[in-house]
């Protein structure tokens, strides 16, 4: 019997590595997508009702029958033990309300698993600017007429910017037990799958155990396909360099590092320079912890993660 799991990310948790080479390319797997690159689905139609889940604000949301009816008629005929969506999205910034779209998700998938990864909320924070918020992606500020926002924002401006209309913007996602709760109450805990992204990095072969008997797959199939996978890797210093370049010399063009083919596009030298280093000032860490710290204590005791041994604030 087919089981439907729902991969609804995190960002910047290595979803990127499972959609374009583990989850397309396992026997034991039916995947609907999203595909890599761009976001395509195995069904041109699924990805318009799945976006609209995502984003549609309820007073002119259509309601989730159409997509239910398309992916019960792909579960009827599948043969394989796992059929599975993925897509981060579902608790992205940009996901109209991570509650209403967890609802949407049972109404239009259930009976279905949930898988879940997360990461250290203080790294993903980093990861997340080098990649978009240094670059005003995905940011949602309250400013007065008069200020000025450059092109490309610090740290520091981008934290400032990003908490005074916290509900809106990267921070407020990354209370995880708030949002995997829901999610729980919503499913049952032994359908919600939470996996660290700092144990895929650590002890590869343990995270895709848990995960693989989470999903009922082959372990050695999954291995094969994740060995030496990294998609994305953090911006050198030169390329960082570029992209500023790039935006204050065309700044009415938007400019999405990693849709750039590096190898081509840019210079040797850029690509191999060192990494960027993000620094968080030390009032802003204290701040980020004291936010995070009674939700992952509540979470790691849920879930017996073992959270503190990877750095999360507990």
């Amino acid at each position: 019997m087919t089981t439907l799991f729902i991969h609804i990310g995190y960002p910047k948790t290595a979803t990127t590595t499972f959609q374009k080479h583990v989850f397309p390319n396992h026997p034991e797997v039916d995947y609907l997508g999203k595909f890599i690159p761009g976001f395509r689905y195995k069904d041109e139609r699924l990805y318009p009702a799945i976006d609209r889940l995502m984003t549609v604000d309820e007073n002119d949301y259509e309601g989730v029958a159409g997509l239910r009816e398309l992916v019960d008629g792909y579960r009827a005929q599948c043969s394989k033990p796992v059929m599975l969506i993925s897509s981060e999205s579902f608790v992205h910034v940009t996901a109209v309300d991570l509650g209403l779209v967890a609802q949407r998700i049972k109404a239009a998938f259930g009976p279905c698993r949930i898988i879940i990864t997360i990461r250290e909320q203080l790294d993903i924070i980093r990861s997340w600017y080098g990649m978009h918020g240094r670059f005003g992606q995905y940011l949602y500020p309250s400013r007065s007429q008069t200020a000025h926002v450059s092109s490309t924002v610090s740290i520091d401006e981008w934290l400032d910017y990003v908490s005074r209309v916290y509900d809106k913007n990267f921070l407020a996602t990354l209370h995880y037990d708030e949002i995997i709760s829901f999610y729980v109450r919503l499913f049952g805990k032994e359908n919600v799958g939470v996996f660290l992204f700092e144990e895929f990095v650590t002890d590869q072969h343990a995270y895709m155990q848990r995960l693989c008997d989470f999903m009922g797959v082959d372990l050695p199939t999954a291995m094969r396909l994740v060995e030496g996978r990294h998609e994305y890797p953090r911006l050198t210093t030169g390329e960082v360099l570029f992209f500023k370049m790039l935006l204050k010399f065309r700044p009415r063009f938007l400019v999405e590092p990693f849709t750039v083919d590096r190898a081509g596009f840019m210079l040797g030298v850029l690509s191999n320079s060192p990494k960027g280093k993000i620094k968080i000032n030390a009032k802003w860490i204290e701040i980020l912890r004291c936010s995070y710290r009674d939700g992952n204590r509540a979470l790691n005791d849920k879930f017996g993660l073992s959270m503190d041994k990877y750095g999360y604030c507990v």
